[in-house]
C-alpha cells in the first residue's frame, strides 16, 4: 500500500516508522501512533496513566485549551488510552506543521504531570513492543498479546461460519440507493463530487453489516456492484426530474416509470448522453468509494484480526 503522503512527511519529519496509513515511534520520551482513518481524518493515539490525583481533569483542561485553535476532538479511556483527530488543513506541510505543535503541546503536558507510557490495552505501566493489531500499532504488554491473539481466533472463527451473503446484499443495495440521495442533491447544483461515490459506499456497507452480510471475499464486490446500482438509479431519476420539469404533464411517478428507457431507446432519448453522465459518475463514484471499499477488502482477509509485533 503506497503511503500517505501526510504521513510520509511525518515520519520523516519525527523519525517515526511504519507504511502505509499507519507510522509509530517516540516523540518527546512517549510513543505514539499517527494513522488516517477512513474520514481522512489524522488520528494520533498513545497510553498513558491519568488515572488518580487529579491527573486526568488537568489532561482534560490541556486539551480543552488547545481543541478549539487546532480544531481536534479527543478522547480519554480507561485512565491510560488517549486519541486525537485533527482534520486536514490545505496543505501537506501546514498539517504536518499543526500535528507536530499538537505533540510537543501534549508531551509538555504529560511531563509536567509526571506521565509515564502505558499499555494500551490493559493500562500497565512501562514500556513494551509495539504490535500491528488490524493495521495499527500500539505498544501493549505480553499477557494482553496472549489474551487478544485468543479473543481474535474465536471471533475470526465465527464470522467465518456466520452470516449470509443474500441478506447482505439487500442491505448493501438500499443503502446505497440511500446514500444516491447525497448525489442527488449534489446534481442538483449542476456538480458531481466523488463524495457523493464516498456517501453510496458507507452506505453501502452500514447497510450490509446490519442485514449481517458475510464476512468473506464477496463482501466488497457486493458493495462495489451496490454503488455501480445506486450511480445508474440516481442518473435515471434525473432523468426522471428533467421530464417532471417539462412541458409533458408527467407525474413523478409517470417519470419514472419511462425514465429507465434513457438507457436504450434512442428514439424518446439521447442515450448515449445519459451514458457519458453515469460513466463520469462512476469516475467520481469510483474515486469516492475506493477507501471504504478497500477497507472492506482488508476486513474480508481478516486484517482486523492480525496481530504481528512490529519491526522497528
Amino acid at each position: 500500500m503506497a503511503q500517505d503522503k501526510l504521513l510520509k512527511e511525518l515520519a520523516e519529519r519525527l523519525s517515526l516508522q511504519g507504511s502505509g496509513n499507519n507510522i509509530h515511534g517516540d516523540y518527546g520520551g512517549y510513543w505514539f501512533t499517527l494513522y488516517i482513518d477512513q474520514s481522512n481524518m489524522l488520528n494520533l493515539i498513545t497510553s498513558v496513566d491519568f488515572d488518580g490525583k487529579g491527573r486526568e481533569s488537568d489532561l482534560k483542561d490541556h486539551l480543552e485549551s488547545i481543541r478549539k485553535p487546532y480544531r481536534l476532538t479527543y478522547r480519554l479511556d480507561g485512565g491510560h488510552a488517549m486519541s486525537m483527530v485533527l482534520p486536514r488543513s490545505m496543505s501537506v506541510k501546514a498539517t504536518v506543521e499543526k500535528a507536530m505543535e499538537v505533540l510537543e503541546s501534549v508531551t509538555s503536558e504529560f511531563k509536567a504531570l509526571g506521565l509515564a507510557n502505558s499499555c494500551y490495552n490493559c493500562g500497565a505501566n512501562g514500556r513494551y513492543h509495539s504490535y500491528s493489531i488490524g493495521g495499527i500499532s500500539t505498544e501493549i504488554c505480553g499477557s494482553c498479546v496472549t489474551g487478544i491473539e485468543e479473543e481474535y481466533r474465536n471471533e475470526k472463527e465465527t464470522l467465518m461460519v456466520s452470516g449470509n451473503y443474500f441478506t447482505g446484499a439487500i442491505g448493501a443495495i438500499i443503502g446505497a440507493l440511500l446514500g444516491s440521495v447525497v448525489w442527488l442533491v449534489i446534481s442538483y447544483f449542476g456538480f458531481i463530487a466523488a463524495l457523493a461515490g464516498f456517501a453510496m459506499a458507507y452506505m453501502s456497507y452500514f447497510g450490509y453489516k446490519i442485514l449481517k452480510g458475510k464476512v468473506g471475499p464477496g463482501m466488497p464486490v457486493i458493495i462495489a456492484i451496490s454503488v455501480i446500482i445506486a450511480i445508474i438509479f440516481a442518473n435515471v431519476v434525473e432523468v426522471a426530474m428533467s421530464l417532471v420539469y417539462s412541458d409533458f404533464g408527467l407525474t413523478f411517478v409517470d417519470a419514472l416509470v419511462i425514465a429507465p428507457r434513457a438507457l436504450f431507446d434512442n428514439e424518446m432519448f439521447y442515450v448515449v448522453e445519459v451514458w457519458k453522465n453515469i460513466g463520469l459518475g462512476l469516475l467520481f463514484g469510483v474515486m469516492g468509494s475506493y477507501r471504504v471499499i478497500r477497507n472492506s477488502m482488508d476486513e474480508a482477509k481478516f486484517k482486523r484480526y492480525e496481530i504481528e509485533r512490529t519491526k522497528l
